[in-house]
């Protein structure tokens, strides 16, 4: 049997990131669910817990985007696709655990402000700061002077 054809690499790389993404948004349903049915825990979690967590994810999201693959102007210098795709990965991984201890916190103390706050992070950091590095390292390939395709009108 033959072997099926893999996707290509810009397929890939959406379906792997849309999927790391879409993850945050599905915390926050588990969180709404649970805010509306759960019954409180006896009393918030402690304030040292909260600063070090909010201090945490703020350094989670600073690490998640010096490790997101720099792109320049030059395609000759751009980085391959396995390594780019491997440190993207990485950074939305990293990123996205900001939003895990938002879920721990809320678990804790249930307060929805927690959770939101730092899902919040996570996602402004996954869409503002990773994804349109990777959008742009693929525009810098598909350029018609990086051996990507013809312009398709002429001039």
């Amino acid at each position: 049997m033959p072997r099926p054809t893999p996707l290509p690499e810009k397929a890939r790389w959406l379906v792997l990131v849309a999927g790391l993404t879409a993850s945050i948004p599905l915390y926050a349903v588990v969180v709404f669910v649970l805010a509306s049915s759960a019954e409180a825990p006896a009393g918030p979690a402690p304030a040292g817990l909260r600063y070090g967590f909010y201090g945490a994810a703020f350094v989670l999201a600073l690490v998640a985007l010096s490790v997101a693959p720099r792109v320049g102007t030059d395609p000759a210098t751009a980085l391959p696709f396995d390594t780019f795709l491997r440190r993207t990965l990485l950074s939305l991984v990293i990123a996205e655990a900001s939003a895990i201890l938002g879920l721990v916190l809320f678990f804790l103390g249930r307060n929805l402000a927690d959770f939101l706050v730092l899902a919040g992070l996570a996602l402004a950091v996954s869409l503002l700061g990773i994804i349109p590095r990777g959008l742009r390292w693929f525009r810098l390939r598909e350029e018609p002077g990086a051996g990507g395709a013809p312009p398709l009108s002429p001039g």
